[in-house]
């Protein structure tokens, strides 16, 4: 008896957590997106009229000062604002709203008025939109759990009847209840969703185990953050049999079966890297994922799964930048074999004067010798891809604690270092030396330093 109320228990409180789980989740995403609005500044001819949100129709004219949200979609008529509608699209800044710009419910006026057109109000809104896909995502279930309920259901009127045909045999109420409480609709229920989470999490294992092995001897920061994270779980990478770097690419390696899990030909790297080699790649498994930095990994032919890696720009980099402006650099250019999409956004909030992305070693030393033709070239990096472009710069610089012998051999300075502020003592000093030079028989002045930081 008591082993059948344990069960009970257990798959009852396992139903109530998930459904404690899930509405939680809807409440806190519900909260986070509510209009929290109850009235509204309906304009009637010259007029502003407040009246209750449920009063606003499609047609409507209604007014949004400072520090209101707006509660409807709809179109500008006239005004000017500044817009937060993080919640809507996900942009960090106020949005610039004038005549004929789209304004959603949730968002909130920051600074400025506006005069808009009602299109959408209520349930129709993108705001509600938002809260019912959420909801509707939360009670998504995958299909075998779908088919596990509807067959735990259809033995639960096979358990009554065998439950009838023990009494009738035994007459023992005791074992009736043993049959009714310990009943294959509970394991049915119960270790479906078990089963895939312990999946899910196995092939995760398995995936990145194969990309830790494939990343062994690489020093890519995407690649360190990899081993890191297997250090962290306290997991043992496989040994690989063999490893090669593909530049600009990823990387190739043999890895043989290990603890259960079955090895091949490993490629960690980039889309273009997998598509180079005929491996498909499902681009519905993009969909969700805002990571812009993504390692594709595939063993043999078959993509086994994408990981997305956060890779912050170094603390203090873009007050570094603008020093380095101050003290006589005219124009920074970043070169990177990362996707354009990266360094984009990189340029963008490090206001970098422009950038070169998914380039090759030998492009980078190529742009360092065009850009030597307009200027002194200063060549910051600290990888073996940034080797030939350290070489070719004016000064090159070996930045950061984790660069390779070659990219301190080919450098002219060497910073042990991850402070990227110390690239301004650099040219402090470079600028000190030269002036030094100048006044003790040394050579022709030097009215500043020009270089390119890339």
């Amino acid at each position: 008896m008591v082993p059948s109320l344990t069960l009970l228990a257990l798959s009852n409180g396992a139903e109530m957590l998930t459904s404690y789980a899930a509405e939680k989740a809807r409440t806190h995403i519900s909260g986070l997106l509510s209009l929290d609005q109850r009235y509204v500044w309906l304009v009637e001819g010259e007029t502003e009229k407040k009246v209750p949100v449920e009063q606003v129709k499609v047609g409507d004219t209604i007014a949004a000062h400072t520090g209101e949200k707006i509660v409807v979609d709809g179109r500008v008529l006239s005004g000017d604002a500044a817009v937060n509608q993080a919640s809507i699209t996900g942009e960090s800044n106020p949005a610039m709203k004038q005549a004929e710009s789209p304004v959603y419910a949730g968002s909130v006026v920051e600074a400025g008025e506006l005069v808009i057109k009602v299109e959408k109000v209520g349930e129709d809104t993108s705001l509600a939109h938002i809260v019912h896909l959420v909801e509707e995502a939360q009670n998504r279930k995958a299909p075998v759990q779908n088919f596990a309920d509807k067959m735990a259901n259809f033995l639960v009127p096979i358990s009554f009847i065998g439950a009838g045909i023990v009494y009738g045999a035994t007459r023992d109420w005791q074992r009736v209840l043993n049959l009714l409480f310990i009943d294959f609709s509970c394991g049915l229920k119960l270790s479906t969703a078990t089963a895939m989470s312990a999946g899910i999490g196995a092939a995760a294992k398995e995936m990145i185990l194969l990309a830790s092995s494939a990343e062994q001897h690489s020093v890519h920061p995407l690649a360190v953050a990899i081993q890191k994270y297997v250090q962290k779980q306290s997991w043992v990478s496989p040994q690989h049999k063999s490893s090669k770097t593909i530049v600009a690419r990823g990387m190739l390696a043999e890895v043989p079966d290990f603890e259960g899990y079955k090895g091949g030909t490993v490629r960690v790297g980039s889309r273009k890297f997998l598509r180079e080699n005929g491996i498909a790649i499902d681009e519905s498994l993009l969909e969700g994922i805002e990571c812009k930095n993504l390692l594709y990994v595939a063993r043999d032919t078959e993509l086994l799964g994408i990981i997305g890696i956060e890779d912050p720009v170094r603390a203090k980099m873009k007050k570094t930048l603008n020093q380095m402006r101050r003290h006589g650099v005219d124009e920074i250019v970043m070169l990177t074999g990362d996707s354009k999409a990266v360094a984009a956004e990189v340029a963008r909030n490090m206001d970098i004067d422009s950038y070169h992305a998914e380039i090759l070693p030998e492009d980078k030393s190529h742009y360092v010798n065009k850009l030597k033709q307009r200027g002194t070239v200063m060549m910051v990096g600290d990888g073996i891809n940034d080797a030939p472009a350290l070489a070719f710069a004016d000064v090159g610089v070996s930045l950061g604690g984790r660069q390779t012998d070659i990219a301190a051999e080919s450098s002219a300075v060497t910073i042990h270092s991850e402070d990227p502020e110390r690239l301004i003592e650099t040219l402090q000093l470079g600028s000190r030396t030269m002036v030094y030079r100048c006044q003790y028989g040394g050579d022709n002045a030097v009215d500043g330093i020009t270089a390119h930081y890339l």
